[in-house]
């Protein structure tokens, strides 16, 4: 029994290497499609993400170049 089973190890060893040797593309790829949609959406969450960088980080200086005021002139402004 063993000696069938090292025979058909064999035989399935050999039709991998030959099955490995082929290169013959498929004739369709099923995968370029989704990966293409895959790459877009990257593509597009980067740019998303690199759009509210850049607007948190204008709104952020906006706020510093403004400031708020000193503490005593809100503290004269609540006196009235």
């Amino acid at each position: 029994m063993s000696g069938d089973d090292d025979a058909g190890d064999a035989t399935t060893r050999d039709l991998l290497r030959a099955a490995g040797r082929i290169e013959d593309e498929p004739p369709s790829d099923i995968a370029r499609d989704a990966v293409a949609r895959l790459r877009a959406g990257r593509r597009g969450a980067g740019s998303m993400n690199e759009f509210l960088r850049i607007v948190h980080h204008f709104f952020r200086e906006l706020s510093t170049i403004l400031g708020s005021p000193p503490d005593d002139v809100r503290s004269n402004r609540r006196r009235g």
